[in-house]
């Protein structure tokens, strides 16, 4: 017998986040004039997110990095996977109009450079990135309980990145999203389902540490939680040529009245 298929489950917390990135940054299509063909949708987002791009440019044709409930809705919408059959590997066809992801996080290091390399190969010549993540902001209320900070890259260098890596005109914005809380253990399991803190597993039954939590509960008897989100979107310019024709001066012949 072949071993059971593991069912993934998405954390209803983490796609409600997602989902809720992807509706504020569609606001922002009002303003930037595109009329893509071809669309990739990189991060998972519920149903009603995918609608709402698709309202907004009905005759694209999407491909998925997730799969959608199978149903004549997903038909109409033109929705293809993008993982093979049998792996888990992508199998893209590249220059996509519009790169739509919604990110969680985006870390600092090698691994930031990688991403953006990744959406630029993607990408056609001219085609847009539209992205958003959680910035390094994030949590900002509980961030003094823990001796490192969320390892998020800055808005400001992720809008040098992309310039490094082949797009142009980045235009990168935030704004922050105030969550509440009564009950405590939703809190934890919603900040431990973040994954910002890697010493939160070990705090989160300590007495001393739910008692600094206790502390920074409001007047209301709420906590608040921040979510930073970061905004970006560019443009894929066509790559220079690495090769620079030159002229000897003595070789341009002046015509003399």
């Amino acid at each position: 017998m072949g071993k059971p298929k593991t069912k993934i489950i998405e954390n209803p917390f983490l796609l409600w986040i997602k989902t809720e990135l992807s509706e504020r940054m569609a606001q922002n299509l009002t303003f930037i004039k595109i009329d893509p063909k071809r669309i990739f949708l990189e991060n998972k987002i519920e149903l009603k997110a995918v609608k709402e791009l698709k309202s907004i440019y009905p005759k694209a044709n999407f491909v998925a990095s997730f799969s959608l409930p199978k149903s004549p809705l997903e038909a109409f919408l033109q929705i293809k996977k993008a993982f093979t059959k049998n792996t888990d590997t992508l199998n893209l066809v590249k220059n996509f109009d519009l790169i739509w992801t919604c990110n969680l996080a985006i870390p600092k290091g090698e691994k930031t450079e990688s991403q953006i390399k990744t959406w630029n190969e993607l990408n056609a010549t001219d085609g847009l990135l539209m992205l958003t993540y959680l910035g390094p902001d994030t949590a900002k209320e509980y961030q003094a309980l823990f001796s490192t900070k969320p390892d998020i890259v800055d808005m400001h260098d992720f809008g040098d990145l992309l310039v490094h890596c082949g797009y142009s005109d980045p235009v990168m914005t935030m704004e922050y999203l105030k969550l509440e809380y009564e009950d405590i253990d939703v809190l934890l399991k919603e900040l431990k389902a973040l994954n910002l803190f890697q010493e939160l597993t070990e705090l989160e039954s300590n007495t001393e540490f739910l008692e600094r939590l206790n502390n920074l509960k409001s007047d209301n008897g709420q906590w608040y939680l921040t979510l930073e989100i970061v905004y970006g979107h560019a443009w894929k310019v066509a790559k220079r040529s690495k090769y620079i024709a030159t002229v000897d001066a003595n070789s341009i012949l002046v015509k003399k009245k």
